[in-house]
C-alpha cells in the first residue's frame, strides 16, 4: 500500500510541470544601449502539463499610459524561442537569458525607464489550451 503511494506520487510529480511567473534583471544594474542585458524568468510548478513557447519582448516609453494589462508596447524588439534553449518546461526555480538592447531601437539621450513586457505563449493540459499572459517590470536604458 505504502509503495503503491509512494509510486503514485513520483509519477504525478514527474509529470508535474511550471510556468513563467515573473521577470527580473540579472544584476540589478542600468542596461547599456548596444550590449546584452541579463534577464531571470522566475518560475512555480502547476499541477497540469505547462509548456511555454515563446516571449514577445515589449517596450513602452515612460509617461505613455496605457490601462490594457495585455498591451506588448510600442516597440517590439524581438522574442525568445524557449524550446530552442531547452526552457518550454522548466519546473520550479529560474532561468537566465540575455537580450539584445538594439542602438537602432533604443534611440535616447540620457538614462530613461522603459516599461518592459514579456508576452509568453503557452500550451496548458491535456488538450494543450493556448494562453498568452504578459509580465511587466521597468527597465532603465542608459545610452
Amino acid at each position: 500500500m505504502l509503495f503503491s503511494l509512494f509510486t503514485c506520487v513520483l509519477a504525478s510529480s514527474m509529470m508535474a510541470s511550471a510556468y513563467i511567473t515573473s521577470v527580473a534583471s540579472q544584476t540589478g544594474h542600468w542596461a547599456k544601449v548596444g550590449y546584452n542585458y541579463g534577464l531571470t524568468w522566475q518560475t512555480a510548478p502547476y499541477i497540469q502539463n505547462w509548456d511555454d513557447y515563446s516571449i514577445v519582448l515589449g517596450w513602452e516609453f515612460p509617461g505613455i499610459p496605457h490601462q490594457d494589462p495585455e498591451f506588448i508596447g510600442s516597440i517590439v524588439s524581438g522574442s525568445i524561442d524557449l524550446p530552442s534553449i531547452g526552457e518550454s518546461r522548466t519546473g520550479g526555480g529560474s532561468f537566465s537569458t540575455q537580450i539584445f538592447i538594439d542602438p537602432t531601437v533604443f534611440v535616447i539621450s540620457q538614462p530613461t525607464a522603459f516599461t518592459f513586457t514579456a508576452a509568453i505563449t503557452s500550451a496548458i493540459g491535456a488538450q494543450h489550451e493556448t494562453l498568452v499572459r504578459f509580465l511587466n517590470t521597468t527597465i532603465t536604458i542608459e545610452p
